[in-house]
């Protein structure tokens, strides 16, 4: 298309649009789920340290551009959640921008209005959809609108690079897509997915550029496999990667293919989204909801292959949403989720542009379907937008967002419950905090973070005896607890049971012997109990490890 200014019109309005629906997640705070340790309770993106943004695991995670960008952001606003959510928000709109360029230079026929509303109509869906609004409404998904952004710019500099654009095109490409590996590896699928583009609608193969197409993609496959290998790490060093004992395969594959179903159902109906959808109870292969969505699964694909050769574009685009979804749909499994709206943002934009090019089609050939497409695109943005709105308010805090996966889901819910249990206790509703807190337990006994929490809240109301009990049963399913120990060993002393404290904090100085407040509450302990000698050696400790409390006991002690 030589005149690209209506295109350009479009995606700017759908930006304009879509940053105006997000005007409400600016009123949004911070949750607890993620956004401590990314941006609140983390003093690293205090100051911009690269050496750190490239080295550190945060909730799991090495994604060192993400970091950077959250540390602009502490630069810029501090700890005011408002400039973290704006940064989201634009970041999505400019998404959107670029969801409608990249939906346009798709169209696979030369008529300009046909590019024109395949562009607008992907850009709105990809912009003004609920399923998108956890990735951008919730501050620590940030990874997940960066990512995208480089993702797309990527693919859309390659398109011009396979359109005779020139090699700077492909460098870009390869520049922007290290980037989006970088923001989040979820891009992986990049390569692939630009093969499949080289297939249709660029017709590279049928041109005989095919051995040029693979050699072109090989520096692109090379960095997402070491991208994927150091996922992989930061999971399992960060223990958020269950291994196959814990869940096994035949358990995964029909969760898998549940997946696939699922996230078609909620882009087509994107009604009671949740911020967390547990696992099925029972998972097996001979389930009914497993034998379903296997025979969707092969339905849909038999279908494909068998349009292939008269309706390519039905083949391709079933292709990408299956590659793009592979990182996330539970094989390697991260988390107790078994889905997670998140997961759609880069996946839907295929079916997004699938529903664009059916319209824009429709539209070109037949000039009386395009009041039919205008009249259905402006109802179908204005319910979008509404849902949209709706589900912002869903993130406004941690008790909404929470509530929000309880009303969902009451009775399989076991950690909305305990970060909701978190969310009442630092608010200081205490009784509340228990009552969640005992919820969860009730439901998933095993459930370690809900014996911790609600062991503080029961410390908080001077009930040392139950606190102790509910710490006990924490080390006992995690005997590395450190916090854990620390907590019981100060019930301990509130019950003036010095001998059982001194050997609490002994402990947490075991398990980190560079934690100096251990060592002053090992040394108060000792001195309680009227061990001089040894409270002496450890306030020395402590002192020496920089805990400056510990100086005055010195030096009321000293002759």
């Amino acid at each position: 298309m030589k005149d690209r200014r209506p295109i350009l019109i479009a995606a700017i309005c759908v930006a304009a649009l879509t940053f105006l629906v997000y005007l409400p997640s600016l009123q949004n705070g911070f949750v607890n789920w993620d956004d401590p340790g990314y941006v609140y309770k983390n003093p690293n993106i205090r100051a911009l340290d690269l050496r750190w943004a490239f080295t550190a695991v945060v909730v799991g995670n090495w994604h060192p551009a993400t970091l950077l960008s959250l540390t602009l952001d502490h630069s810029i606003w501090g700890l005011n959640p408002l400039g973290f959510h704006l940064t989201n928000s634009i970041i999505h709109s400019l998404n959107a921008f670029l969801a409608a360029l990249l939906g346009s230079a798709l169209y696979p026929y030369k008529d300009r209005m046909g590019a024109v509303i395949t562009g607008l109509i992907a850009g709105a869906l990809f912009g003004l959809h609920p399923a998108h609004v956890e990735s951008v409404a919730w501050v620590s998904e940030r990874k997940d609108v960066l990512s995208a952004f480089f993702f797309m710019s990527s693919a859309l500099f390659y398109v011009r690079y396979a359109r005779g654009k020139g090699a700077a095109c492909y460098g870009l490409s390869l520049v922007t897509f290290v980037l989006a590996l970088l923001s989040k590896p979820m891009a992986v699928s990049l390569p692939i997915v630009l093969l499949i583009i080289d297939y249709y609608p660029l017709d590279r193969f049928r041109a005989g550029f095919f051995k040029k197409a693979l050699i072109e993609k090989i520096p692109f496959f090379l960095l997402s496999i070491a991208s994927a290998a150091l996922a992989l790490w930061a999971q399992r060093v960060s223990g958020a990667l269950s291994s196959l004992d814990s869940i096994p395969l035949l358990q995964r594959v029909p969760v898998a293919f549940r997946a696939y179903a699922f996230y078609i159902y909620k882009l087509f109906v994107p009604v009671d989204l949740s911020p967390f959808y547990p696992l099925p109870e029972k998972s097996g292969l001979s389930e009914p909801w497993a034998i379903i969505s296997i025979v969707l699964f092969a339905a849909i694909s038999v279908a494909a292959l068998v349009m292939l050769k008269r309706k390519r574009f039905i083949a391709v685009v079933w292709a990408c949403y299956l590659i793009t979804l592979l990182p996330v749909i539970g094989l390697v499994q991260v988390g107790a989720q078994a889905a997670a709206d998140r997961y759609t943002y880069i996946p839907s934009l295929s079916l997004f542009i699938l529903i664009g090019g059916a319209a824009g089609y429709a539209a070109s050939k037949n000039r009386d379907a395009l009041g039919a497409v205008v009249v259905a695109g402006l109802i179908i943005t204005s319910a979008l937008s509404w849902l949209s709105v709706r589900q912002i308010g869903v993130w406004k805090d941690s008790v909404t967002l929470w509530s929000r996966a309880i009303a969902l889901y009451p009775d399989s819910a076991p950690v909305a419950y305990t970060n909701r249990g978190i969310a009442f206790g630092q608010a200081g509703r205490v009784e509340e905090a228990i009552r969640d807190l005992s919820r969860a337990i009730e439901i998933k006994p095993n459930m370690t973070e809900a014996y911790y929490n609600r062991a503080l809240a029961y410390s908080f109301e001077g009930r040392n005896t139950d606190a102790i009990r509910d710490l006990s049963e924490a080390i006992r399913q995690n005997p590395g607890y450190v916090d854990a120990y620390h907590n019981r060993a100060v019930a301990y002393a509130n019950l003036a049971d010095y001998e059982n404290a001194v050997e609490d904090f002994k402990k947490v100085t075991e398990l980190n012997p560079s934690y100096g407040p251990a060592y002053l509450s090992l040394a108060q302990a000792y001195l309680r109990a009227g061990e001089r000698e040894l409270a002496d050696e450890n306030f020395r400790r402590a002192s020496y490890l920089g805990v400056r409390e510990a100086d005055r006991f010195l030096v009321e002690a000293a002759p």
